[in-house]
């Protein structure tokens, strides 16, 4: 069960056993984000930049995700953290407050 109405999700085993999730997005920001994963091509595979996987994760509501945040968000640089918090202030302004706190977490971790 989601508690985002516009996610939805299926789980598969390749034939070799591995488990993948799938994740619908019917946000509008899911076609911007998959171009800009078509763009930002790591070791020749598309990849989404961070300000799209933060908002993901924050619209999973998993705990496993808001651990991920912590530790991503501790490590982005100055100038992907302003990067990171201006697409979810304009996507999802109710959630910057923990967007800082999760920000402030990750860099007491790393020492900051």
């Amino acid at each position: 069960m989601s508690l985002d109405p516009r996610l939805a999700g299926s789980q598969w085993r390749t034939l070799s056993g591995e488990q993948v999730d799938l994740i619908a997005i019917g946000h509008n920001w899911a076609g911007e984000a998959i171009e800009a994963a078509e763009e930002n091509s790591l070791q020749g595979l598309p990849t989404l930049p961070l300000p799209y996987l933060v908002l993901m994760k924050l619209i999973s509501s998993r705990a496993i995700d808001t651990a991920d945040l912590q530790r991503l968000l501790g490590a982005a640089s100055d100038e992907q953290w302003q990067a990171v918090r201006s697409l979810v202030a304009s996507e999802l302004p109710r959630d910057l407050e923990d967007l800082d706190a999760l920000r402030q977490i990750g860099l007491w971790e790393r020492g900051g």
